[in-house]
């Protein structure tokens, strides 16, 4: 039963940190094209 509940455990904490990972690139990217669209608009106008 402990056996369990550490492997659900590790499954969990291996989840989470992958979805971490993956909400902070998306956070990153959302913010690089975020700050870098307006530069583009500009530069082509």
């Amino acid at each position: 039963m402990i056996v369990i509940a550490l492997l659900v455990m590790a499954v969990l904490v291996d989840f989470t940190g992958k979805m971490m990972s993956v909400i902070s690139d998306g956070v990153l990217i959302g913010l690089a094209i975020y700050f870098a669209y307006p530069l583009v608009r500009k530069a082509k106008c």
